[in-house]
């Protein structure tokens, strides 16, 4: 505490003190005077040259009062009508007080009475140097943009002041070391205040000027057209070529006053695409407003930079999609086109999450969609297509006419397809295969239980036999109850399987033809027996209709009995020739019954085992 400087009690605490560590006297410095031995005279002085262009030169000079570097600029001794614009350019310059245009410290008439402008030196690049001919894209850009939207605030400055810049180019915006930028040039800059008839001349850089520039009627010159100047700036900046490439004049010109729209890369945000041909309409009167309004339009672009940029990586996942074969039979290409497709899908949808608005997000989204729902048409599977195109209505809130359109087309290919697998189902002998198969060894189980019957009838009375073969007819053996007892054994296993399994029979075509025919057709041999019985008819009559009756029911049933033509139409012969010889009807019956077996239950266990090996063939 020894070595602390003394201070006065009664100092003024509200003041700044400057002391030293050897208790010298306290120096107030709100009260310093001009050392009397010393003049404050202004010495500049020039060191070097910085830079000049067509009519100036910048010099790098020192002033001594204060100590600091600053920029001396003057015109060319050769260029003596450019100290006018010099000066016009002093006296705009320090009316406009604002962080990025440079500050003017004092306007002087140097040695050989020429007008100098002494003002701030700025240590940095031009945006023509920081591009270098090149165009700006990604992260880079996003920040340059960020950087030069002070710029729209120094120009709105300068239009609610009355003065219109007329040279925005990036050789006039510079960048400094620490952070600063700055509009330069406004040597050329029109007072909107003024009418006079000298500054009727095309003034400005060719390769950025506005179309009304060219008739030079200082009227024509509004906020619009420096408008337009920072549009074919902002060109420049994502293309890296100037507004009106260099030409034949005449050419050039032509090229100003239209001032086309320009169709800009897939890699460039089409909202900033938009912005920068807005701003660049020939039309002043389709500009924005303002450039407040234009600063509007690109502070939203840089809020809308994630969905934009996700947008940009979708565009381009799409591009590299259509370098691709559409060949979809081979399985690597067409997953790898379905993954750029989800991927484009993910990043649009995610774009929309961040900006609802996004009509770029919205486009291409649904441009994923229409591709996406094409590969499924052509895979003919059209309910995914009708799932994804429900998808895109909720996604893009809205279906145009072609849209519309595009659904009825697959809400028509859906009914066909159904149309087609009922076709197939109908003809599916895999369904309802197990009962079927029950239902095949029933009618096994009821054959054979008829030949035991015939086999142990012929054993214990051998005039049975006797009649099956030679067909004769003899009462005791052959009597109207003995062929309704046949008909119960043989009617009882069919019965037991509809009762159990008709619900699973009656799906389709094969199971109700099963149900219709062979069901139907031994129901009717029943029948026809106890009708038989309640009328006295002859056996060998019942016989003879109990075949006309089976064989009807065979030919009812191609999907069914494996030749079912051919075996009914015998059938119907043997009937046909029953009528006149009754007693060929018995053992003609029994030889179709021994026939129609086997045929039914190889007709079905062919139909399964075909099922099995497409299903394995697909599988």
């Amino acid at each position: 505490m020894s070595d602390t400087p003394h201070i006065p009690h009664d100092i003024d605490q509200t003041s700044t003190i400057t002391f030293n560590s050897h208790n010298a006297a306290v120096l107030n410095i709100n009260n310093l005077q001009a050392d009397q031995d010393h003049e404050l005279i202004d010495e500049i002085e020039i060191k070097t040259t910085l830079g000049q262009g067509g009519m100036g030169i910048v010099y790098l000079g020192t002033q001594k009062y204060p100590n600091r570097d600053i920029a001396i600029k003057r015109v060319k001794k050769d260029a003596p009508n450019a100290e006018k614009l010099l000066l016009n350019e002093a006296m705009i310059t320090g009316a406009l007080e604002h962080p990025n245009i440079i500050p003017i410290h004092s306007i002087r008439r140097g040695k050989e009475n020429r007008v100098e402008i002494i003002m701030k030196r700025i240590q940095g690049k031009t945006l023509s140097e920081k591009l270098n001919n090149k165009p700006c894209t990604g992260e880079q850009l996003r920040l340059l943009l960020q950087e030069l939207l002070s710029l729209f605030n120094a120009l709105e400055f300068a239009h609610q002041k009355g003065f219109v810049h007329r040279d925005i180019k990036p050789d006039n915006i510079m960048f400094g070391n620490y952070g600063e930028l700055y509009l330069l040039d406004w040597g050329i800059a029109h007072n909107m205040a003024l009418s006079s008839t000298d500054q009727e001349c095309v003034v400005g850089t060719l390769a950025y000027m506005a179309p009304e520039m060219l008739s030079g009627s200082s009227a024509d010159l509004k906020p619009q057209t420096d408008i337009y100047l920072m549009g074919a700036t902002l060109h420049q900046i994502v293309t890296g070529k100037k507004r009106h490439p260099k030409a034949p004049l005449d050419i050039l010109l032509q090229n100003i006053k239209t001032s086309e729209p320009y169709t800009y890369a897939s890699n460039i945000p089409s909202e900033l695409g938009k912005i920068i041909n807005t701003a660049c309409h020939k039309d002043p009167k389709q500009r924005p407003e303002s450039m407040a309004v234009l600063r509007e339009q690109m502070a939203a672009f840089l809020l809308h930079w994630d969905a934009i940029q996700l947008c940009t990586q979708a565009e381009l996942e799409l591009a590299d999609l259509e370098k691709l074969s559409e060949e979809l039979d081979d399985i690597e290409v067409r997953d790898d086109r379905q993954n750029r497709l989800n991927q484009a899908k993910f990043a649009f949808t995610q774009a929309l999450k961040m900006w609802p608005e996004c009509k770029d997000a919205r486009a291409g989204l649904k441009k994923v969609f229409h591709k996406m729902i094409n590969i499924k048409l052509a895979l003919n599977e059209p309910k995914s297509a009708l799932m994804l195109l429900n998808e895109m209505h909720i996604a893009c809130r809205a279906l145009d006419p072609k849209d519309i359109r595009l659904r009825n087309e697959i809400s028509k290919l859906l009914d066909a397809q159904k149309d087609l697998e009922l076709l197939s189902t109908d003809n599916d002998h895999s369904i309802s295969m197990n009962v079927r198969q029950v239902f095949g060894l029933g009618m096994l189980a009821s054959t054979a239980v008829m030949i035991g019957v015939i086999v142990y009838a012929s054993v214990h009375d051998f005039k049975y036999f006797t009649v099956l073969l030679k067909g004769t007819y003899d009462p005791t053996v052959l009597n109207r109850k003995s062929l309704l007892f046949h008909a119960l054994i043989y009617l009882f296993p069919v019965f037991c399987v509809f009762s159990i399994g008709w619900k699973r029979l009656i799906v389709n075509t094969v199971g109700q033809n099963a149900i219709y025919s062979i069901g139907g057709g031994f129901l009717g041999i029943f029948l026809n027996r106890i009708v038989g019985e309640l009328h006295q008819t002859p056996p060998l009559g019942i016989i003879t209709f109990d075949l006309f009756i089976l064989s009807f029911a065979i030919l009812t049933a191609p999907k069914i009995v494996h030749g079912s033509y051919w075996l009914g139409g015998m059938g119907l012969l043997c009937g046909v020739a029953s009528l006149f010889h009754p007693p060929l009807s018995q053992p003609s019956i029994l030889i179709i019954l021994l026939m129609m077996t086997p045929l039914v239950n190889i007709q079905w266990i062919q139909a399964y085992q075909k099922r099995q090996k497409e299903e394995h063939s697909a599988t």
